[in-house]
């Protein structure tokens, strides 16, 4: 049997995320990885992508292994010490957070890494490259996680009750209990992961 080469997992990041990334990207060595990805998860051919980027197997298989564990933040590799943040962390907390915690206040049902980067530009007017939002919220305590479905509308004081209610009836002799089931299939897929904090258990309805 052949050996399987590894795949870049496409739920790390999309392709638009991957070239925003590339974008603002701080070097030419991150440019490069992150268009590898990019053109791996388009559908080109492993062979077709080592020609054109002039790298070997083995260089594309340990960035694939880096994407897959990290995402884009791995393949962004950190430059020399050099000019400070424009932002300090400080005050990206106080204006970031609490529409991290509840997206509706920014009119989101949930956050991605290009909608944050787009949101700190466009409607709070910081000058923040991509990968330094993404070091950002790493700093701030936030991941991508993959959120539970969750059934919407359960009452859990209805639901104790009605089964308080089925032991008595269980109980009662004179009474004999019919169930009928019902078939939910769920065509839904799996839901992305979102930017939620890491102690948080975020659900998706």
């Amino acid at each position: 049997m052949g050996h399987q080469e590894a795949e870049p997992n496409a739920e790390n990041a999309r392709l638009e995320e991957l070239r925003v990334a590339m974008e603002a990207a701080p070097n030419r060595r991150s440019y490069i990885r992150l268009a590898v990805m990019r053109s791996l998860l388009r559908g080109l051919e492993r062979r077709v992508v080592r020609a054109q980027f002039c790298r070997t197997d083995r260089v594309i298989g340990l960035w694939i292994e880096m994407f897959n564990t990290g995402g884009i933040d791995a393949l962004t590799s950190k430059g020399r010490a050099g000019r400070g943040r424009r932002v300090k962390l400080e005050r990206l907390r106080d204006l970031l957070v609490p529409v991290l915690e509840n997206p509706g206040e920014a009119g989101e049902l949930h956050w991605t890494g290009v909608k944050i980067h787009g949101f700190l530009k466009e409607q709070l007017g910081l000058e923040v490259g991509y990968s330094t939002t993404m070091r950002y919220l790493h700093e701030l305590g936030y991941n991508l996680r993959v959120p539970r479905p969750w059934p919407e509308r359960q009452n859990e004081e209805q639901g104790h009750a009605f089964l308080d209610q089925l032991r008595l009836w269980q109980a009662d002799p004179n009474l004999e209990l019919w169930f009928a089931d019902e078939c939910g299939v769920e065509g839904d897929p799996r839901p992305r992961r979102r930017w939620s904090a890491r102690s948080s258990r975020p659900k998706v309805p």
